[in-house]
């Protein structure tokens, strides 16, 4: 019988089938295995990442523990400052990066822009930064209010 490229080929191709058939792939479809998982809750000012020395007037914990930013009577065409409205306190191992979800630590509605300035947005092991509070009402009515959220993120 005479050797051609076709014959080598197909030669290989049968090796390589009945090699995988005789000694297996190695390869499996499912594992189960039980891990244990522990976690624990605290309140905001307990927390890994705490929020702390909350201002009181304008910023508070609800029932929850977690905190709560309620400011009612604001006038109209002015902005509102309140330095330390909170801290947030790293209570971590690790040094912490500060972000927010949709990345703005503002939000506006109905002409009202609330602002969250974070002193710094990283926060070493122990350490705190300060988070003023901003409300602008600039274009907004007597009527205008605003009903939203900001989420702090946070990362190693």
């Amino acid at each position: 019988m005479r050797s051609n490229r076709r014959s080598v080929l197909i030669g290989l191709g049968t090796l390589t089938v009945g090699g995988g058939a005789v000694f297996g792939t190695g390869a499996f479809n499912s594992v189960d295995a039980d891990r244990s998982i522990s976690v624990s809750l605290a309140e905001d000012s307990n927390a890994v990442v705490a929020f702390t020395n909350l201002d009181g007037d304008y910023v508070s914990a609800n029932g929850d523990g977690a905190i709560e930013i309620d400011v009612t009577d604001v006038n109209v065409e002015a902005t509102l400052t309140v330095n330390t409205a909170f801290e947030i306190q790293n209570n971590h191992s690790e040094e912490i990066t500060l972000d927010v979800t949709d990345g703005s630590w503002e939000v506006t509605e109905n002409n009202i822009t609330i602002e969250l300035i974070p002193a710094e947005t990283t926060v070493g092991t122990d350490g705190s930064t300060a988070v003023d509070l901003e409300i602008d009402t600039s274009g907004a009515s007597n009527s205008d209010s605003i009903d939203s959220e900001i989420t702090i993120s946070v990362s190693t």
